[in-house]
């Protein structure tokens, strides 16, 4: 498994907006990039074939709790006042999303993704 961390809620608390990594890895080429503006985490990323992810969606960033998590057009998951659901976990690639005491896990296999969390 390939696994890529990125410390986001600590970097956009000491005001870092966006970053950049590229990594060629014994399963070939990966990227991530994330940028934090007007409330949205927008982090995209390609994981090379025979290779899986996870993605952290932190539970709230900047004072704002997290309200949803899409994959392109596909809502994966969704925050409100009555409850706190996965609405979909099956767009390609999405093997599988998870609430945490922290926020939002997505399990992904390989491919391109953007994915945006809405805060």
């Amino acid at each position: 498994m390939l696994r890529s961390l990125v410390g986001s809620e600590m970097c956009i608390r000491d005001r870092l907006r966006t970053a950049r990594l590229f990594r060629t890895t014994r399963f070939g080429a990966t990227s991530l990039q994330w940028c934090f503006s007007r409330g949205s985490l927008q982090m995209n990323f390609t994981l090379p074939v025979g290779s899986t992810g996870e993605v952290h969606g932190p539970g709230s960033l900047d004072g704002h709790r997290l309200e949803s998590v899409v994959e392109g057009d596909a809502v994966l998951w969704g925050n409100n006042d009555v409850q706190q659901r996965v609405l979909d976990s099956r767009v390609g690639g999405i093997q599988g999303v998870t609430q945490t005491s922290e926020g939002v896990v997505v399990q992904v296999g390989s491919g391109t993704y953007n994915f945006t969390f809405a805060y």
